[in-house]
């Protein structure tokens, strides 16, 4: 009785605290809007002095506001009353999440199942252990990474087409023309070909820089460009040489192509940059500090992409060699949850959080 009394008085104090938190950060964030509204009224020469007078994040975040949004704040949201989301799957919990392309169709990855959800239509299929990582390839096909197998799949049907013994593959990258993709293990980096829905191993090789996060290919299927846990990123060939370390981030880093020619790299360091790919070298183009920071990236169309943390979905524009915050609000999950993923795919953005739902919003809004 005694232990369970201590219990529950622990459980009333943490409920306290996280109260008492969230009213601190409401506060901040009202003087700071408050502040905003009377710097945005003030000459050009008076905001600029009044905000070298600001110390730490108050200074960053009105200096993001006055220059990217000066007409609204982070907490006004000019798309969620249009952004209604639509629950359309759950379950007890989500590792990944990734869509077809052109076809209306999500994959999430729950434990050791693949599940399909399309059109109101959910398939499903287990494989032998848990799931590591999950891709789509614009053949019909997915790529599955398990603790011991690497597995080809087809979307239609979910029906193992090959399988190949490969341990604990939790990165896969595919290259543009998707006859070649790279598996990357805890230690290794496997390249192997892709013929008729057989795997077939190339090379294996050690990896470049300890802790992969993010991986692409280059257009031309001659290199590869990595971002890893420490914040720094990796260019080198497919058969690992001319390795170049950029170190630009702090801390965990998502990549993603915007172009042909043009990434986007994004950090649990609050950064995001914008690059140009060339001739196997990378050249940074723009650097942005965001007010929070980004787990994952997803790019939709026209120039618009999205990054995740926790329940925050942020929205940014990248035109003309200018990148900027577009809007920013909750997503609508309970405090206790928290957003594993998004992923886009004609005009929806669907989003999974980790205690097992998916969400689609759509984007036309934007």
């Amino acid at each position: 009785m005694l232990s369970q009394k201590k219990n529950n008085i622990e459980k009333q104090n943490k409920r306290e605290v996280r109260k008492n938190h969230g009213r601190i950060r409401s506060k901040n964030y009202d003087r700071l809007n408050t502040l905003l509204k009377q710097l945005q009224c003030m000459p050009l020469d008076q905001q600029q002095a009044e905000v070298e007078r600001l110390k730490d994040f108050d200074k960053l975040y009105i200096e993001a506001r006055l220059e990217l949004l000066p007409s609204f704040g982070r907490k006004s949201s000019r798309l969620i009353e249009r952004l209604i989301p639509r629950v359309m799957f759950k379950s007890k919990r989500i590792n990944l999440i990734a869509s077809a392309y052109g076809q209306h169709t999500t994959f999430v990855a729950t434990d050791n199942t693949i599940v399909a959800i399309s059109k109101g239509l959910i398939r499903k299929k287990n494989l032998e252990s848990d799931i590591i990582s999950l891709s789509v390839l614009k053949n019909g096909m997915l790529i599955a990474g398990t603790r011991f197998y690497l597995y080809v799949i087809l979307q239609e049907g979910l029906q193992i087409v090959s399988h190949i013994p490969i341990e604990y593959v939790y990165l896969v990258s595919i290259s543009s023309d998707e006859t070649q993709i790279v598996a990357i293990s805890h230690t290794t980096i496997t390249t192997l070909q892709i013929e008729d829905g057989a795997l077939h191993v190339i090379n294996t090789h050690e990896l470049p820089h300890p802790h992969v996060t993010s991986c692409l290919w280059s257009p031309e299927g001659t290199h590869l460009i990595m971002g890893c846990r420490d914040g720094v990123i990796v260019t080198c060939t497919v058969l690992m040489e001319d390795i170049v370390k950029i170190p630009f981030h702090t801390d965990m880093i998502t990549l993603k192509w915007l172009s042909s020619d043009t990434i986007i790299s994004a950090g649990h360091d609050s950064r995001l940059g914008v690059w140009n790919f060339q001739n196997g070298q990378l050249f940074r183009q723009v650097g942005f500090r965001t007010m929070s920071p980004i787990s994952s990236l997803c790019v939709v169309h026209e120039g618009f992409i999205v990054g995740t943390w926790f329940r925050e979905l942020t929205v940014f524009s990248y035109c003309s060699g200018t990148l900027r915050e577009v809007d920013c609000f909750n997503c609508n999950i309970t405090q206790y949850d928290l957003i594993i993923g998004c992923s886009a795919h004609d005009d929806d953005l669907m989003v999974a959080s980790w205690y097992g739902s998916v969400m689609r919003y759509k984007l036309k809004a934007i």
